[in-house]
C-alpha cells in the first residue's frame, strides 16, 4: 500500500507546474540575502521560500541547486553547509537582481533575434543581387578603359597633327626669316 501511495505522489510530483515566476522571485530575494552576509556565513538553512504552492519537491534544495547551475552561488566543499555569491551573483546582484538580470537578458535575446532576421535579409540581398552589379560594374570598367584608351588615342592624334602644324609654321617662318635676310643683305 506505502508503494502505491508514493507512486501517486510521485505521479502528483511529475504533474504539478511549477510557478517560475516565484521561483525566480525566491531567487531573487535569497541571491540579496547571502550577498548581504559576510563570507562563509550564509548557511542552507537560512534559505527562505515563500509560498510553496507550485513549487519543485523540496524547494529549498532545488533553489539552491538552480542558483549553483546559474553560477549566482557557489558552496565549499568542505563546508557544504555554507553559500557564497560568486562574481557573477555580485554583478546580478549590483544590477538590480535577478528579476531585472532575466528583463535584460530576455531584451537581449530579442535583440539578437531582431539582428539575425536582418542580417539573413541582408545576406539574402546581397546574394541576390551580387552578380548583377559584378556585371554591370564589369561593364562600367570595361567602358572606363576604353574610354582613357580610345582619348588615349585621340589626343596622340591631335598632338601629332598640332606638330606638324608647328613644324610648317616653323618651317615657314625659318623661310620667310631666311627671305628677309637675303634681302637685307
Amino acid at each position: 500500500m506505502a508503494t502505491i501511495s508514493s507512486n501517486l505522489e510521485s505521479e502528483d510530483y511529475q504533474s504539478r507546474k511549477i510557478d517560475f515566476l516565484q521561483l525566480n522571485e525566491n531567487i531573487h530575494n535569497n541571491l540579496k540575502a547571502i550577498v548581504e552576509y559576510p563570507r562563509n556565513a550564509f548557511l542552507k538553512d537560512r534559505i527562505i521560500i515563500q509560498n510553496t504552492d507550485n513549487l519543485p519537491y523540496n524547494p529549498k534544495h532545488a533553489l539552491v541547486d538552480i542558483m549553483i547551475q546559474e553560477e549566482l552561488i557557489e558552496y565549499d566543499p568542505e563546508h557544504k553547509f555554507y553559500l557564497n555569491p560568486t562574481k557573477k551573483g555580485y554583478k546580478v546582484y549590483r544590477t538590480g537582481g535577478w528579476l531585472k538580470y532575466l528583463e535584460r537578458e530576455k531584451r537581449n535575446s530579442d535583440r539578437n533575434d531582431k539582428k539575425n532576421i536582418y542580417d539573413y535579409n541582408l545576406s539574402k540581398w546581397k546574394y541576390r543581387t551580387f552578380w548583377p552589379l559584378f556585371i554591370l560594374g564589369a561593364f562600367g570598367g570595361f567602358y572606363s578603359a576604353y574610354d582613357i584608351f580610345s582619348k588615349n588615342v585621340e589626343k596622340k592624334e591631335v598632338l601629332s597633327e598640332k606638330l606638324e602644324k608647328f613644324e610648317n609654321s616653323k618651317s615657314k617662318s625659318q623661310d620667310s626669316d631666311s627671305l628677309k635676310i637675303d634681302k637685307i643683305e
